[in-house]
């Protein structure tokens, strides 16, 4: 604590030497330095704040999409109407992902009622369309799904797919 006393005996002395218009000066320097401090401060927090909010909102829209998406597969797993097929589980697959402009990058046969499918990068709304139609179409399910998000919104990276027959 004497060295803190010890420097502002110094200071007061310093100041006290200084005539009255350099006092005036030093006042006004200090004031804004206060000023400059604050304002720094201020707008610190005030662009980390609308920073977080931005990130906030976000969020958020992520939320309410992952949710509208989850009520879609929780449908299509609902729909038990499946038309009998007697076509294989390779030639359905093949046909409707053509019709709905999927690339297959693996299809591989395990037996007659599972096979393991790889797809190129493809939009998560396209391939949840692409199981909602295998499933209530044709009784064909994922039994297995292995999905990395991709570069792009929207889009997903299928390593793995198990599709089953029931």
């Amino acid at each position: 604590m004497a060295g803190i006393t010890d420097f502002k005996q110094k200071l007061i002395a310093l100041y006290q030497s200084k005539s009255q218009s350099e006092q005036r000066l030093i006042l006004l320097l200090g004031v804004c330095f206060i000023v400059f401090i604050l304002v720094s401060t201020y707008s610190s927090v005030a662009n980390n704040l609308a920073d977080s909010k931005k990130k906030l909102s976000s969020q958020q829209e992520l939320n309410v999409w992952a949710k509208q998406q989850i009520a879609i597969i929780k449908q299509s797993g609902q729909n038990p109407s499946v038309v009998g097929n007697t076509s294989s589980m390779t030639q359905v697959i093949n046909s409707t992902a053509r019709k709905n402009r999927i690339t297959l990058a693996r299809l591989q046969p395990q037996t007659a009622d599972n096979v393991k499918v790889g797809l190129d990068d493809i939009n998560f709304n396209q391939l949840m369309a692409w199981l909602a139609e295998l499933k209530n179409k044709h009784g064909i399910h994922a039994s297995n799904i292995d999905i990395s998000k991709s570069d792009v919104a929207g889009v997903v990276r299928v390593r793995r797919l198990d599709l089953e027959r029931n």
